[in-house]
């Protein structure tokens, strides 16, 4: 393994050249174009930007995308959204890029600009928009930085001082006199520099067995590498093309069907199914070459689209709605091996609302999860398996009102369990009238539908923060004050009145409001009376919910109502 340090300007000529290319395990580039101008003043003022990883190996020579050869490369392992972004900064397409458009569409969206006249030490950095795109003051970065001197193109400080003397001569007359080509050329220069920013280089030069535990090694050592991207990278060597024939696309396959999971949540499921192992870092590099392999994959692809079907099924259409996605790794394993034989979904969905609320996964280790996994591969029957799952939980099976009292941002998993009580009541939308779910139409789910969740008691200063109430902010942001709708209301009164007046004006109907556990009585409807309808509409809550998880088991009796 070798440390080196390279400026940014080498960098991106070895990514627009080809020496350094994107294996098939990678991913889309996914930064937002405000990453990319944090990027720019992180360069600018010469912050750490993170160490770039490489692996060199003979052995692999799969591409993330077409590119026209198979000969052994310098592969990015980590770094490829940095290594990305700065081709973009620097204008210049790298080789791994196939669409031209597309790339021609992404300058556009991340063409940052710097202000050369901004007030204090430093120029500003920003987004090109309309106004910043016709005031001469603000200048695009990358044609400050990537313009190469040559045998026929002036020197770069002829260039950069023809380029402040545009500046200046553009100004209003008023700021020109003010601004001086001095000041400009040292703002310009500054942000030249930045090509010449180092950025610390780390290449492994080992066999693809060696792999995982040289990154895991990496981790220990301080070196953030994703577990299940060196687990890709094994993958990837062992059986080459299946990261791009199979992996990505099914990838892709969830993500248009609302679940846009890590690639961890699948590769475990995967060793789950196939090794009973979930630590990754632990599979053997034999269960990726093993002839077994493509049977335990498409179990998984089944197992998985099953569960995420029933979700979906469930009113859970997005896997943002779910506050982690590792607990769905045990209830594939559950479908895997009892599918044909008992599964039954919604007793596994009662589990995973369950655990959700218990937060068992909810911290980083794996622990909880290898221990899961061990108990329902040991279980002869599903009702086992999910009884002993259910004994290690601590959280109640009932639902009480007051956990309908805490704050709704800290409380996703009732949060969850609020929404999929009022979806299963066929809840409708106050504004459409459609169904909560089906923003469009009775009968056509709209699978990645997050709910627009609208507070009952406006929060702003004109309802629950007047001067005239002494209303907590856990108060004000309770759960108990959340319904969920398809979409924002378009009436301003719905955020700036008191729900008796907008429910009025705007004639939702009784059966809407208790179909999403709403008090009729008006009088609590009336910003003074806000503590008492928290009150009521969290037992409410609780009481329908209870009932929508017992129904769930199959014993409706069983909430007590």
């Amino acid at each position: 393994m070798s440390f080196t340090t390279i400026p940014i300007r080498e960098l991106v000529d070895q990514a627009v050249q080809g020496r350094l290319d994107i294996p098939e395990f990678q991913r889309d580039f996914v930064w937002r174009p405000d990453q990319v101008r944090a990027l720019v003043d992180s360069l600018y003022r010469d912050y750490p930007i993170g160490q770039i990883l490489t692996w060199t190996n003979p052995g692999y020579t799969a591409p993330r995308g077409p590119s026209g050869t198979s000969t052994a490369r310098v592969w990015l392992v980590d770094g490829q959204q940095r290594t990305t972004a700065l081709c973009l900064v620097f204008g210049r397409k790298p080789y791994w890029w196939p669409d031209g458009r597309d790339w021609e569409h992404r300058l556009a969206a991340t063409n940052v600009v710097a202000d050369l006249l901004a007030p204090g030490p430093d120029p500003e950095f920003r987004l090109v928009n309309p106004v910043r795109a016709a005031d001469p003051r603000w200048m695009p970065v990358r044609d400050i930085v990537a313009y190469e001197a040559g045998p026929k193109a002036e020197s770069v400080e002829a260039y950069l001082k023809a380029a402040a003397n545009a500046v200046i001569a553009k100004l209003p007359p008023k700021l020109a006199t003010t601004a001086s080509e001095e000041t400009v050329m040292q703002r310009l220069q500054s942000i030249r520099a930045i090509r010449d920013r180092s950025v610390a280089l780390s290449e492994v030069h080992h066999e693809i067995e060696d792999v995982t535990e040289i990154f895991t090694r990496l981790n220990q050592q301080g070196t953030a590498v994703v577990e299940s991207d060196v687990s890709l990278a094994v993958a990837a060597g062992m059986r080459p093309g299946w990261i791009r024939e199979e992996f990505l696309p099914f990838l892709k396959n969830l993500a248009e069907s609302g679940y846009d999971l890590e690639p961890g949540v699948i590769l475990r499921s995967l060793t789950a199914i196939g090794d009973g192992r979930v630590r990754l870092a632990g599979v053997s590099p034999d269960f990726w070459a093993s002839g077994a392999f493509e049977n335990h994959w498409a179990q998984t692809k089944q197992s998985l689209s099953a569960v995420v079907s029933g979700l979906a099924g469930a009113g859970l259409l997005s896997s943002d709605l779910l506050p982690s996605h590792t607990v769905l790794i045990p209830v594939t394993l559950l479908h895997a091996k009892f599918g044909a034989e008992g599964f039954h979904f919604p007793r596994a969905l009662h589990w995973l609302l369950s655990a959700t609320r218990d937060g068992r996964y909810s911290g980083g280790s794996t622990s909880a999860l290898d221990e899961d996994v061990r108990a329902i591969r040991a279980a002869d029957e599903f009702p086992e398996a999910l009884e002993t799952l259910r004994q290690r939980l601590e959280v109640d099976v009932r639902v009480s009102p007051e956990e309908f009292l805490e704050r709704e941002a800290w409380s996703r998993p009732m949060a969850l369990l609020l929404y999929l009580t009022v979806f299963n009541r066929k809840a409708t939308d106050w504004v459409t009238r459609h169904r909560i779910g089906f923003p469009r139409a009775e009968g056509a789910l709209e699978y990645g539908f997050v709910p627009y969740w609208h507070h009952f008691f406006p929060t702003g200063r004109s309802v629950l923060r007047a001067v005239r109430f002494d209303y907590t902010e856990d108060e004000i942001g309770s759960l108990a004050n959340v319904v969920f709708l398809n979409q924002k209301p378009p009436e301003r009164s719905w955020v700036t009145s008191p729900p008796s007046k907008y429910i009025q004006e705007s004639s939702v109907y009784n059966h809407a409001l208790e179909l999403q556990m709403v008090a009729l009585d008006r009088s609590l409807w009336e910003p003074e009376r806000y503590r008492d309808f928290l009150a009521e509409r969290a037992k409410l809550c609780a009481r329908e919910t209870n009932s929508y998880l017992a129904s769930l088991l199959g014993s409706v009796a069983a909430a007590e109502k």
